[in-house]
């Protein structure tokens, strides 16, 4: 699936999260209002685990700055729960093995509370809707145990190491 094709394709819904993409204004205050609403989830404690470039972001204009270059990398979606954001996730295709690679995080008020497994769940319900079945490819850091447990109950399989301590994990769909 190319860029654009997942750009305007990927959006879902479960019980309690709606997972799509953002509308930013252009005006300068509600550009700001956005990165503000970002810096939850891009804390120190969320960014921790996460790569490089998610770390350090302690104010808007590095928040915004952040968003701008990650969108222009990779398909980013919100993670809504009641119309508020509270996590991210990104999405970088390989158009010619049909992957996805993934990546995500929740602002710390709503860890422990079964979003990330819910998120992954319906995330794969979606990759396996598709014309050409998607598998996904997420890394994790080695520490992020939580993280780690969460894949491995979604099903994901470890394939080994990757850059920064980091673990791969893949996840295929049932064979139609």
């Amino acid at each position: 699936m190319q860029h654009q094709e997942l750009e305007k394709a990927c959006q879902f819904r479960t019980a309690r999260l709606n997972v799509k993409g953002f509308a930013i204004a252009s005006c300068k205050k509600q550009r700001r209002a956005f990165g503000n609403r970002l810096l939850p989830l891009l804390a120190p404690e969320v960014s921790l685990y996460l790569p490089p470039n998610w770390q350090g972001i302690e104010d808007i204009e590095s928040a915004l700055g952040w968003f701008d270059k990650i969108s222009s990398e990779a398909t980013l979606r919100g993670i809504w729960h009641h119309d508020r954001l509270i996590g991210l996730l990104v999405l970088a295709s390989e158009p010619a093995s049909h992957t996805l690679h993934i990546g995500y995080c929740f602002a710390k008020d709503y860890w422990g509370l079964g979003f990330a497994f819910e998120l992954l769940s319906a995330l794969q319900h979606w990759c396996h809707r598709q014309p050409d079945s998607l598998t996904l490819l997420a890394g994790v850091d080695k520490r992020n145990i939580a993280s780690v447990r969460v894949l491995e109950k979604a099903g994901f399989i470890a394939l080994g190491s990757a850059p920064f301590q980091a673990s791969l994990y893949q996840w295929q769909p049932p064979l139609h």
